[in-house]
């Protein structure tokens, strides 16, 4: 969405696969779906020997969206980029019906592909209704997750669950390969709430960055371009926060980092260059940990701390059991404080003029003057 429409997508999840993989996002309360086979439907997902998606297995992406009843939100006028984008493009169901179009049923049913009747699940809560008579019932068990990921699906989950699963907030249903479930009912404010994050709890506060449709989406994005990486495939992954044009490369088992760590004992890049931030540098640290921990990293620096030799490669496990400022067990507000902090006492870097002149053109260096010499600047009172 651009920003006109995302102010309108409050309540979304997603589903997404990248080959072997699928992602799931869900949205808030639950719009209804209908079975209908295509009269031009396309032929089962080649399965292999084992039992797992062929080369030409689809990837798949599912947002749901919540509370858009056509008559009385006019949601493709508020939503036109999403229109044109979807909707334009698509296929439109205008003869469609949900049996049971209230939240937590008809997620049931889209969980399942089964009706109310079956899932046992009726209305909202009680007897006959919420996550609880849901489980109950045996319907996590057979949700479609479970099935795509004994398929070799990769699978991932953001956003809203069921109603009543606030009860039980650091659950994480069978079937996912990685959670983060909303665990409040804040959620639907968009701001102030908490997600599961695959079994801990995150809270998130009421800045522009916490909004919990940028949120939803950014993970979204995120394990799609992990789950590209793991298939042995060239990766870009965007890691701003030293400059915000900062990026991470992923070819199969080896990522090449650029300014966002050092070596453990070398720690972070500082964040303080013309729109670093810390906050986003934590961020982008964590997209690059989340890489299997067996992933090469090759650094872009090296300042040999302690006089030790320079080293140039390690590995995410390394990296997360020892960094000095983002091993794991240090909290995001830890290090921007941290991060802050040394910022503010260091220098300017020494090389930061000559290196400038040649990162501006892509590493080569500046044109030759009239005699046929190579210059590099250096201002005697301007710094």
């Amino acid at each position: 969405m651009d920003s006109q429409d995302r102010n309108h997508g409050k309540r979304s999840r997603h589903w997404i696969r990248v080959r072997r993989v699928l992602t799931l996002a869900l949205a808030t309360a639950a719009v209804g779906l209908a079975c209908v086979p295509l009269p031009d439907a396309p032929d089962p997902p080649p399965i292999t020997e084992d039992g797992t998606p062929g080369p030409d297995a689809p990837n798949i992406v599912f947002v749901l969206l919540d509370d858009l009843d056509e008559t009385a939100t006019p949601y493709w006028d508020a939503m036109p980029a999403t229109k044109a984008l979807v909707a334009d493009t698509g296929r439109s169901f205008t003869e469609s019906f949900s049996p049971t179009p209230i939240c937590c049923p008809a997620r049931a049913s889209i969980l399942t592909g089964q009706y109310g009747h079956n899932t046992g699940v009726l209305t909202n809560g009680g007897e006959q209704g919420g996550w609880e008579t849901f489980t109950e019932g045996g319907g996590e068990d057979r949700a479609v997750s479970v099935h795509l990921q004994q398929r070799g699906y990769r699978t991932m989950f953001v956003g809203k669950y069921l109603n009543g699963y606030e009860e039980v907030p650091t659950h994480v249903p069978p079937g996912w390969s990685e959670w983060y479930g909303a665990a409040d009912n804040l959620a639907y404010t968009g701001y102030g709430y908490r997600l599961n994050e695959n079994g801990t709890l995150v809270q998130y506060g009421t800045q522009p960055e916490d909004y919990i449709t940028d949120v939803i989406a950014e993970k979204t994005v995120d394990f799609i371009e992990r789950s590209e990486a793991d298939d042995d495939r060239w990766a870009v992954l965007h890691t701003p926060g030293h400059t915000p044009a900062c990026m991470t490369h992923v070819a199969g088992d080896a990522a090449f980092v650029g300014d966002t760590l050092f070596m453990p004992d070398g720690g972070s890049a500082r964040a303080d260059f013309p729109g670093g931030d810390a906050r986003t540098l934590y961020k982008s640290i964590q997209r690059v940990l989340s890489l299997p921990a067996e992933t090469r990293m090759f650094m872009c620096h090296d300042y040999g701390p302690n006089g030790r030799e320079i080293q140039w490669e390690t590995t995410v496990g390394e990296e997360r059991a020892h960094n000095i400022h983002v091993r794991d067990g240090i909290s995001e507000d830890e290090f921007v404080k941290m991060r802050e902090t040394r910022d503010a006492t260091l220098d300017m870097p020494k090389l930061i003029i000559p290196s400038l002149q040649v990162n501006m053109r892509a590493g080569k260096l500046p044109p030759k003057d009239k005699d046929g010499k190579v210059f590099l600047k250096v201002p005697v009172n301007g710094l």
